[in-house]
């Protein structure tokens, strides 16, 4: 697990989980809830057919920008963490490469 979040962090950044948050907003049911569920009680339109992957993506994105705007303090607490997971997921510090640089020799 510890890994798992640890590639997390490298190949996402910053990361927030909208069941995680929905686990500390009041009416939720305590996270214990799905995304379409969670969009109706905000509010939140859902387009197109469940379970395809941009669509369920892009409400993902409107329901969490929804609770950002919603719930403000929870994103702060809950950033990295990730529903069923254990490790905090961390935003890995950005590779740096040294590559040498020479001049080439005038002519």
């Amino acid at each position: 697990m510890v890994m798992f979040a640890k590639a997390l962090g490298v190949v996402f950044g910053t990361i927030y989980d909208v069941k995680f948050v929905a686990h500390y907003c009041q009416g939720f049911f305590g996270g214990e809830i799905g995304l379409a569920r969670v969009a109706k009680l905000l509010d939140v339109e859902c387009f197109g057919e469940a379970h395809q992957a941009g669509l369920d993506s892009l409400l993902t994105a409107v329901v969490f920008s929804k609770m950002n705007a919603t719930f403000r303090s929870v994103t702060g607490m809950s950033q990295g963490c990730f529903y069923g997971i254990g490790p905090t997921i961390v935003r890995a510090p950005p590779v740096v490469i040294h590559v040498p640089f020479s001049r080439p020799s005038p002519q």
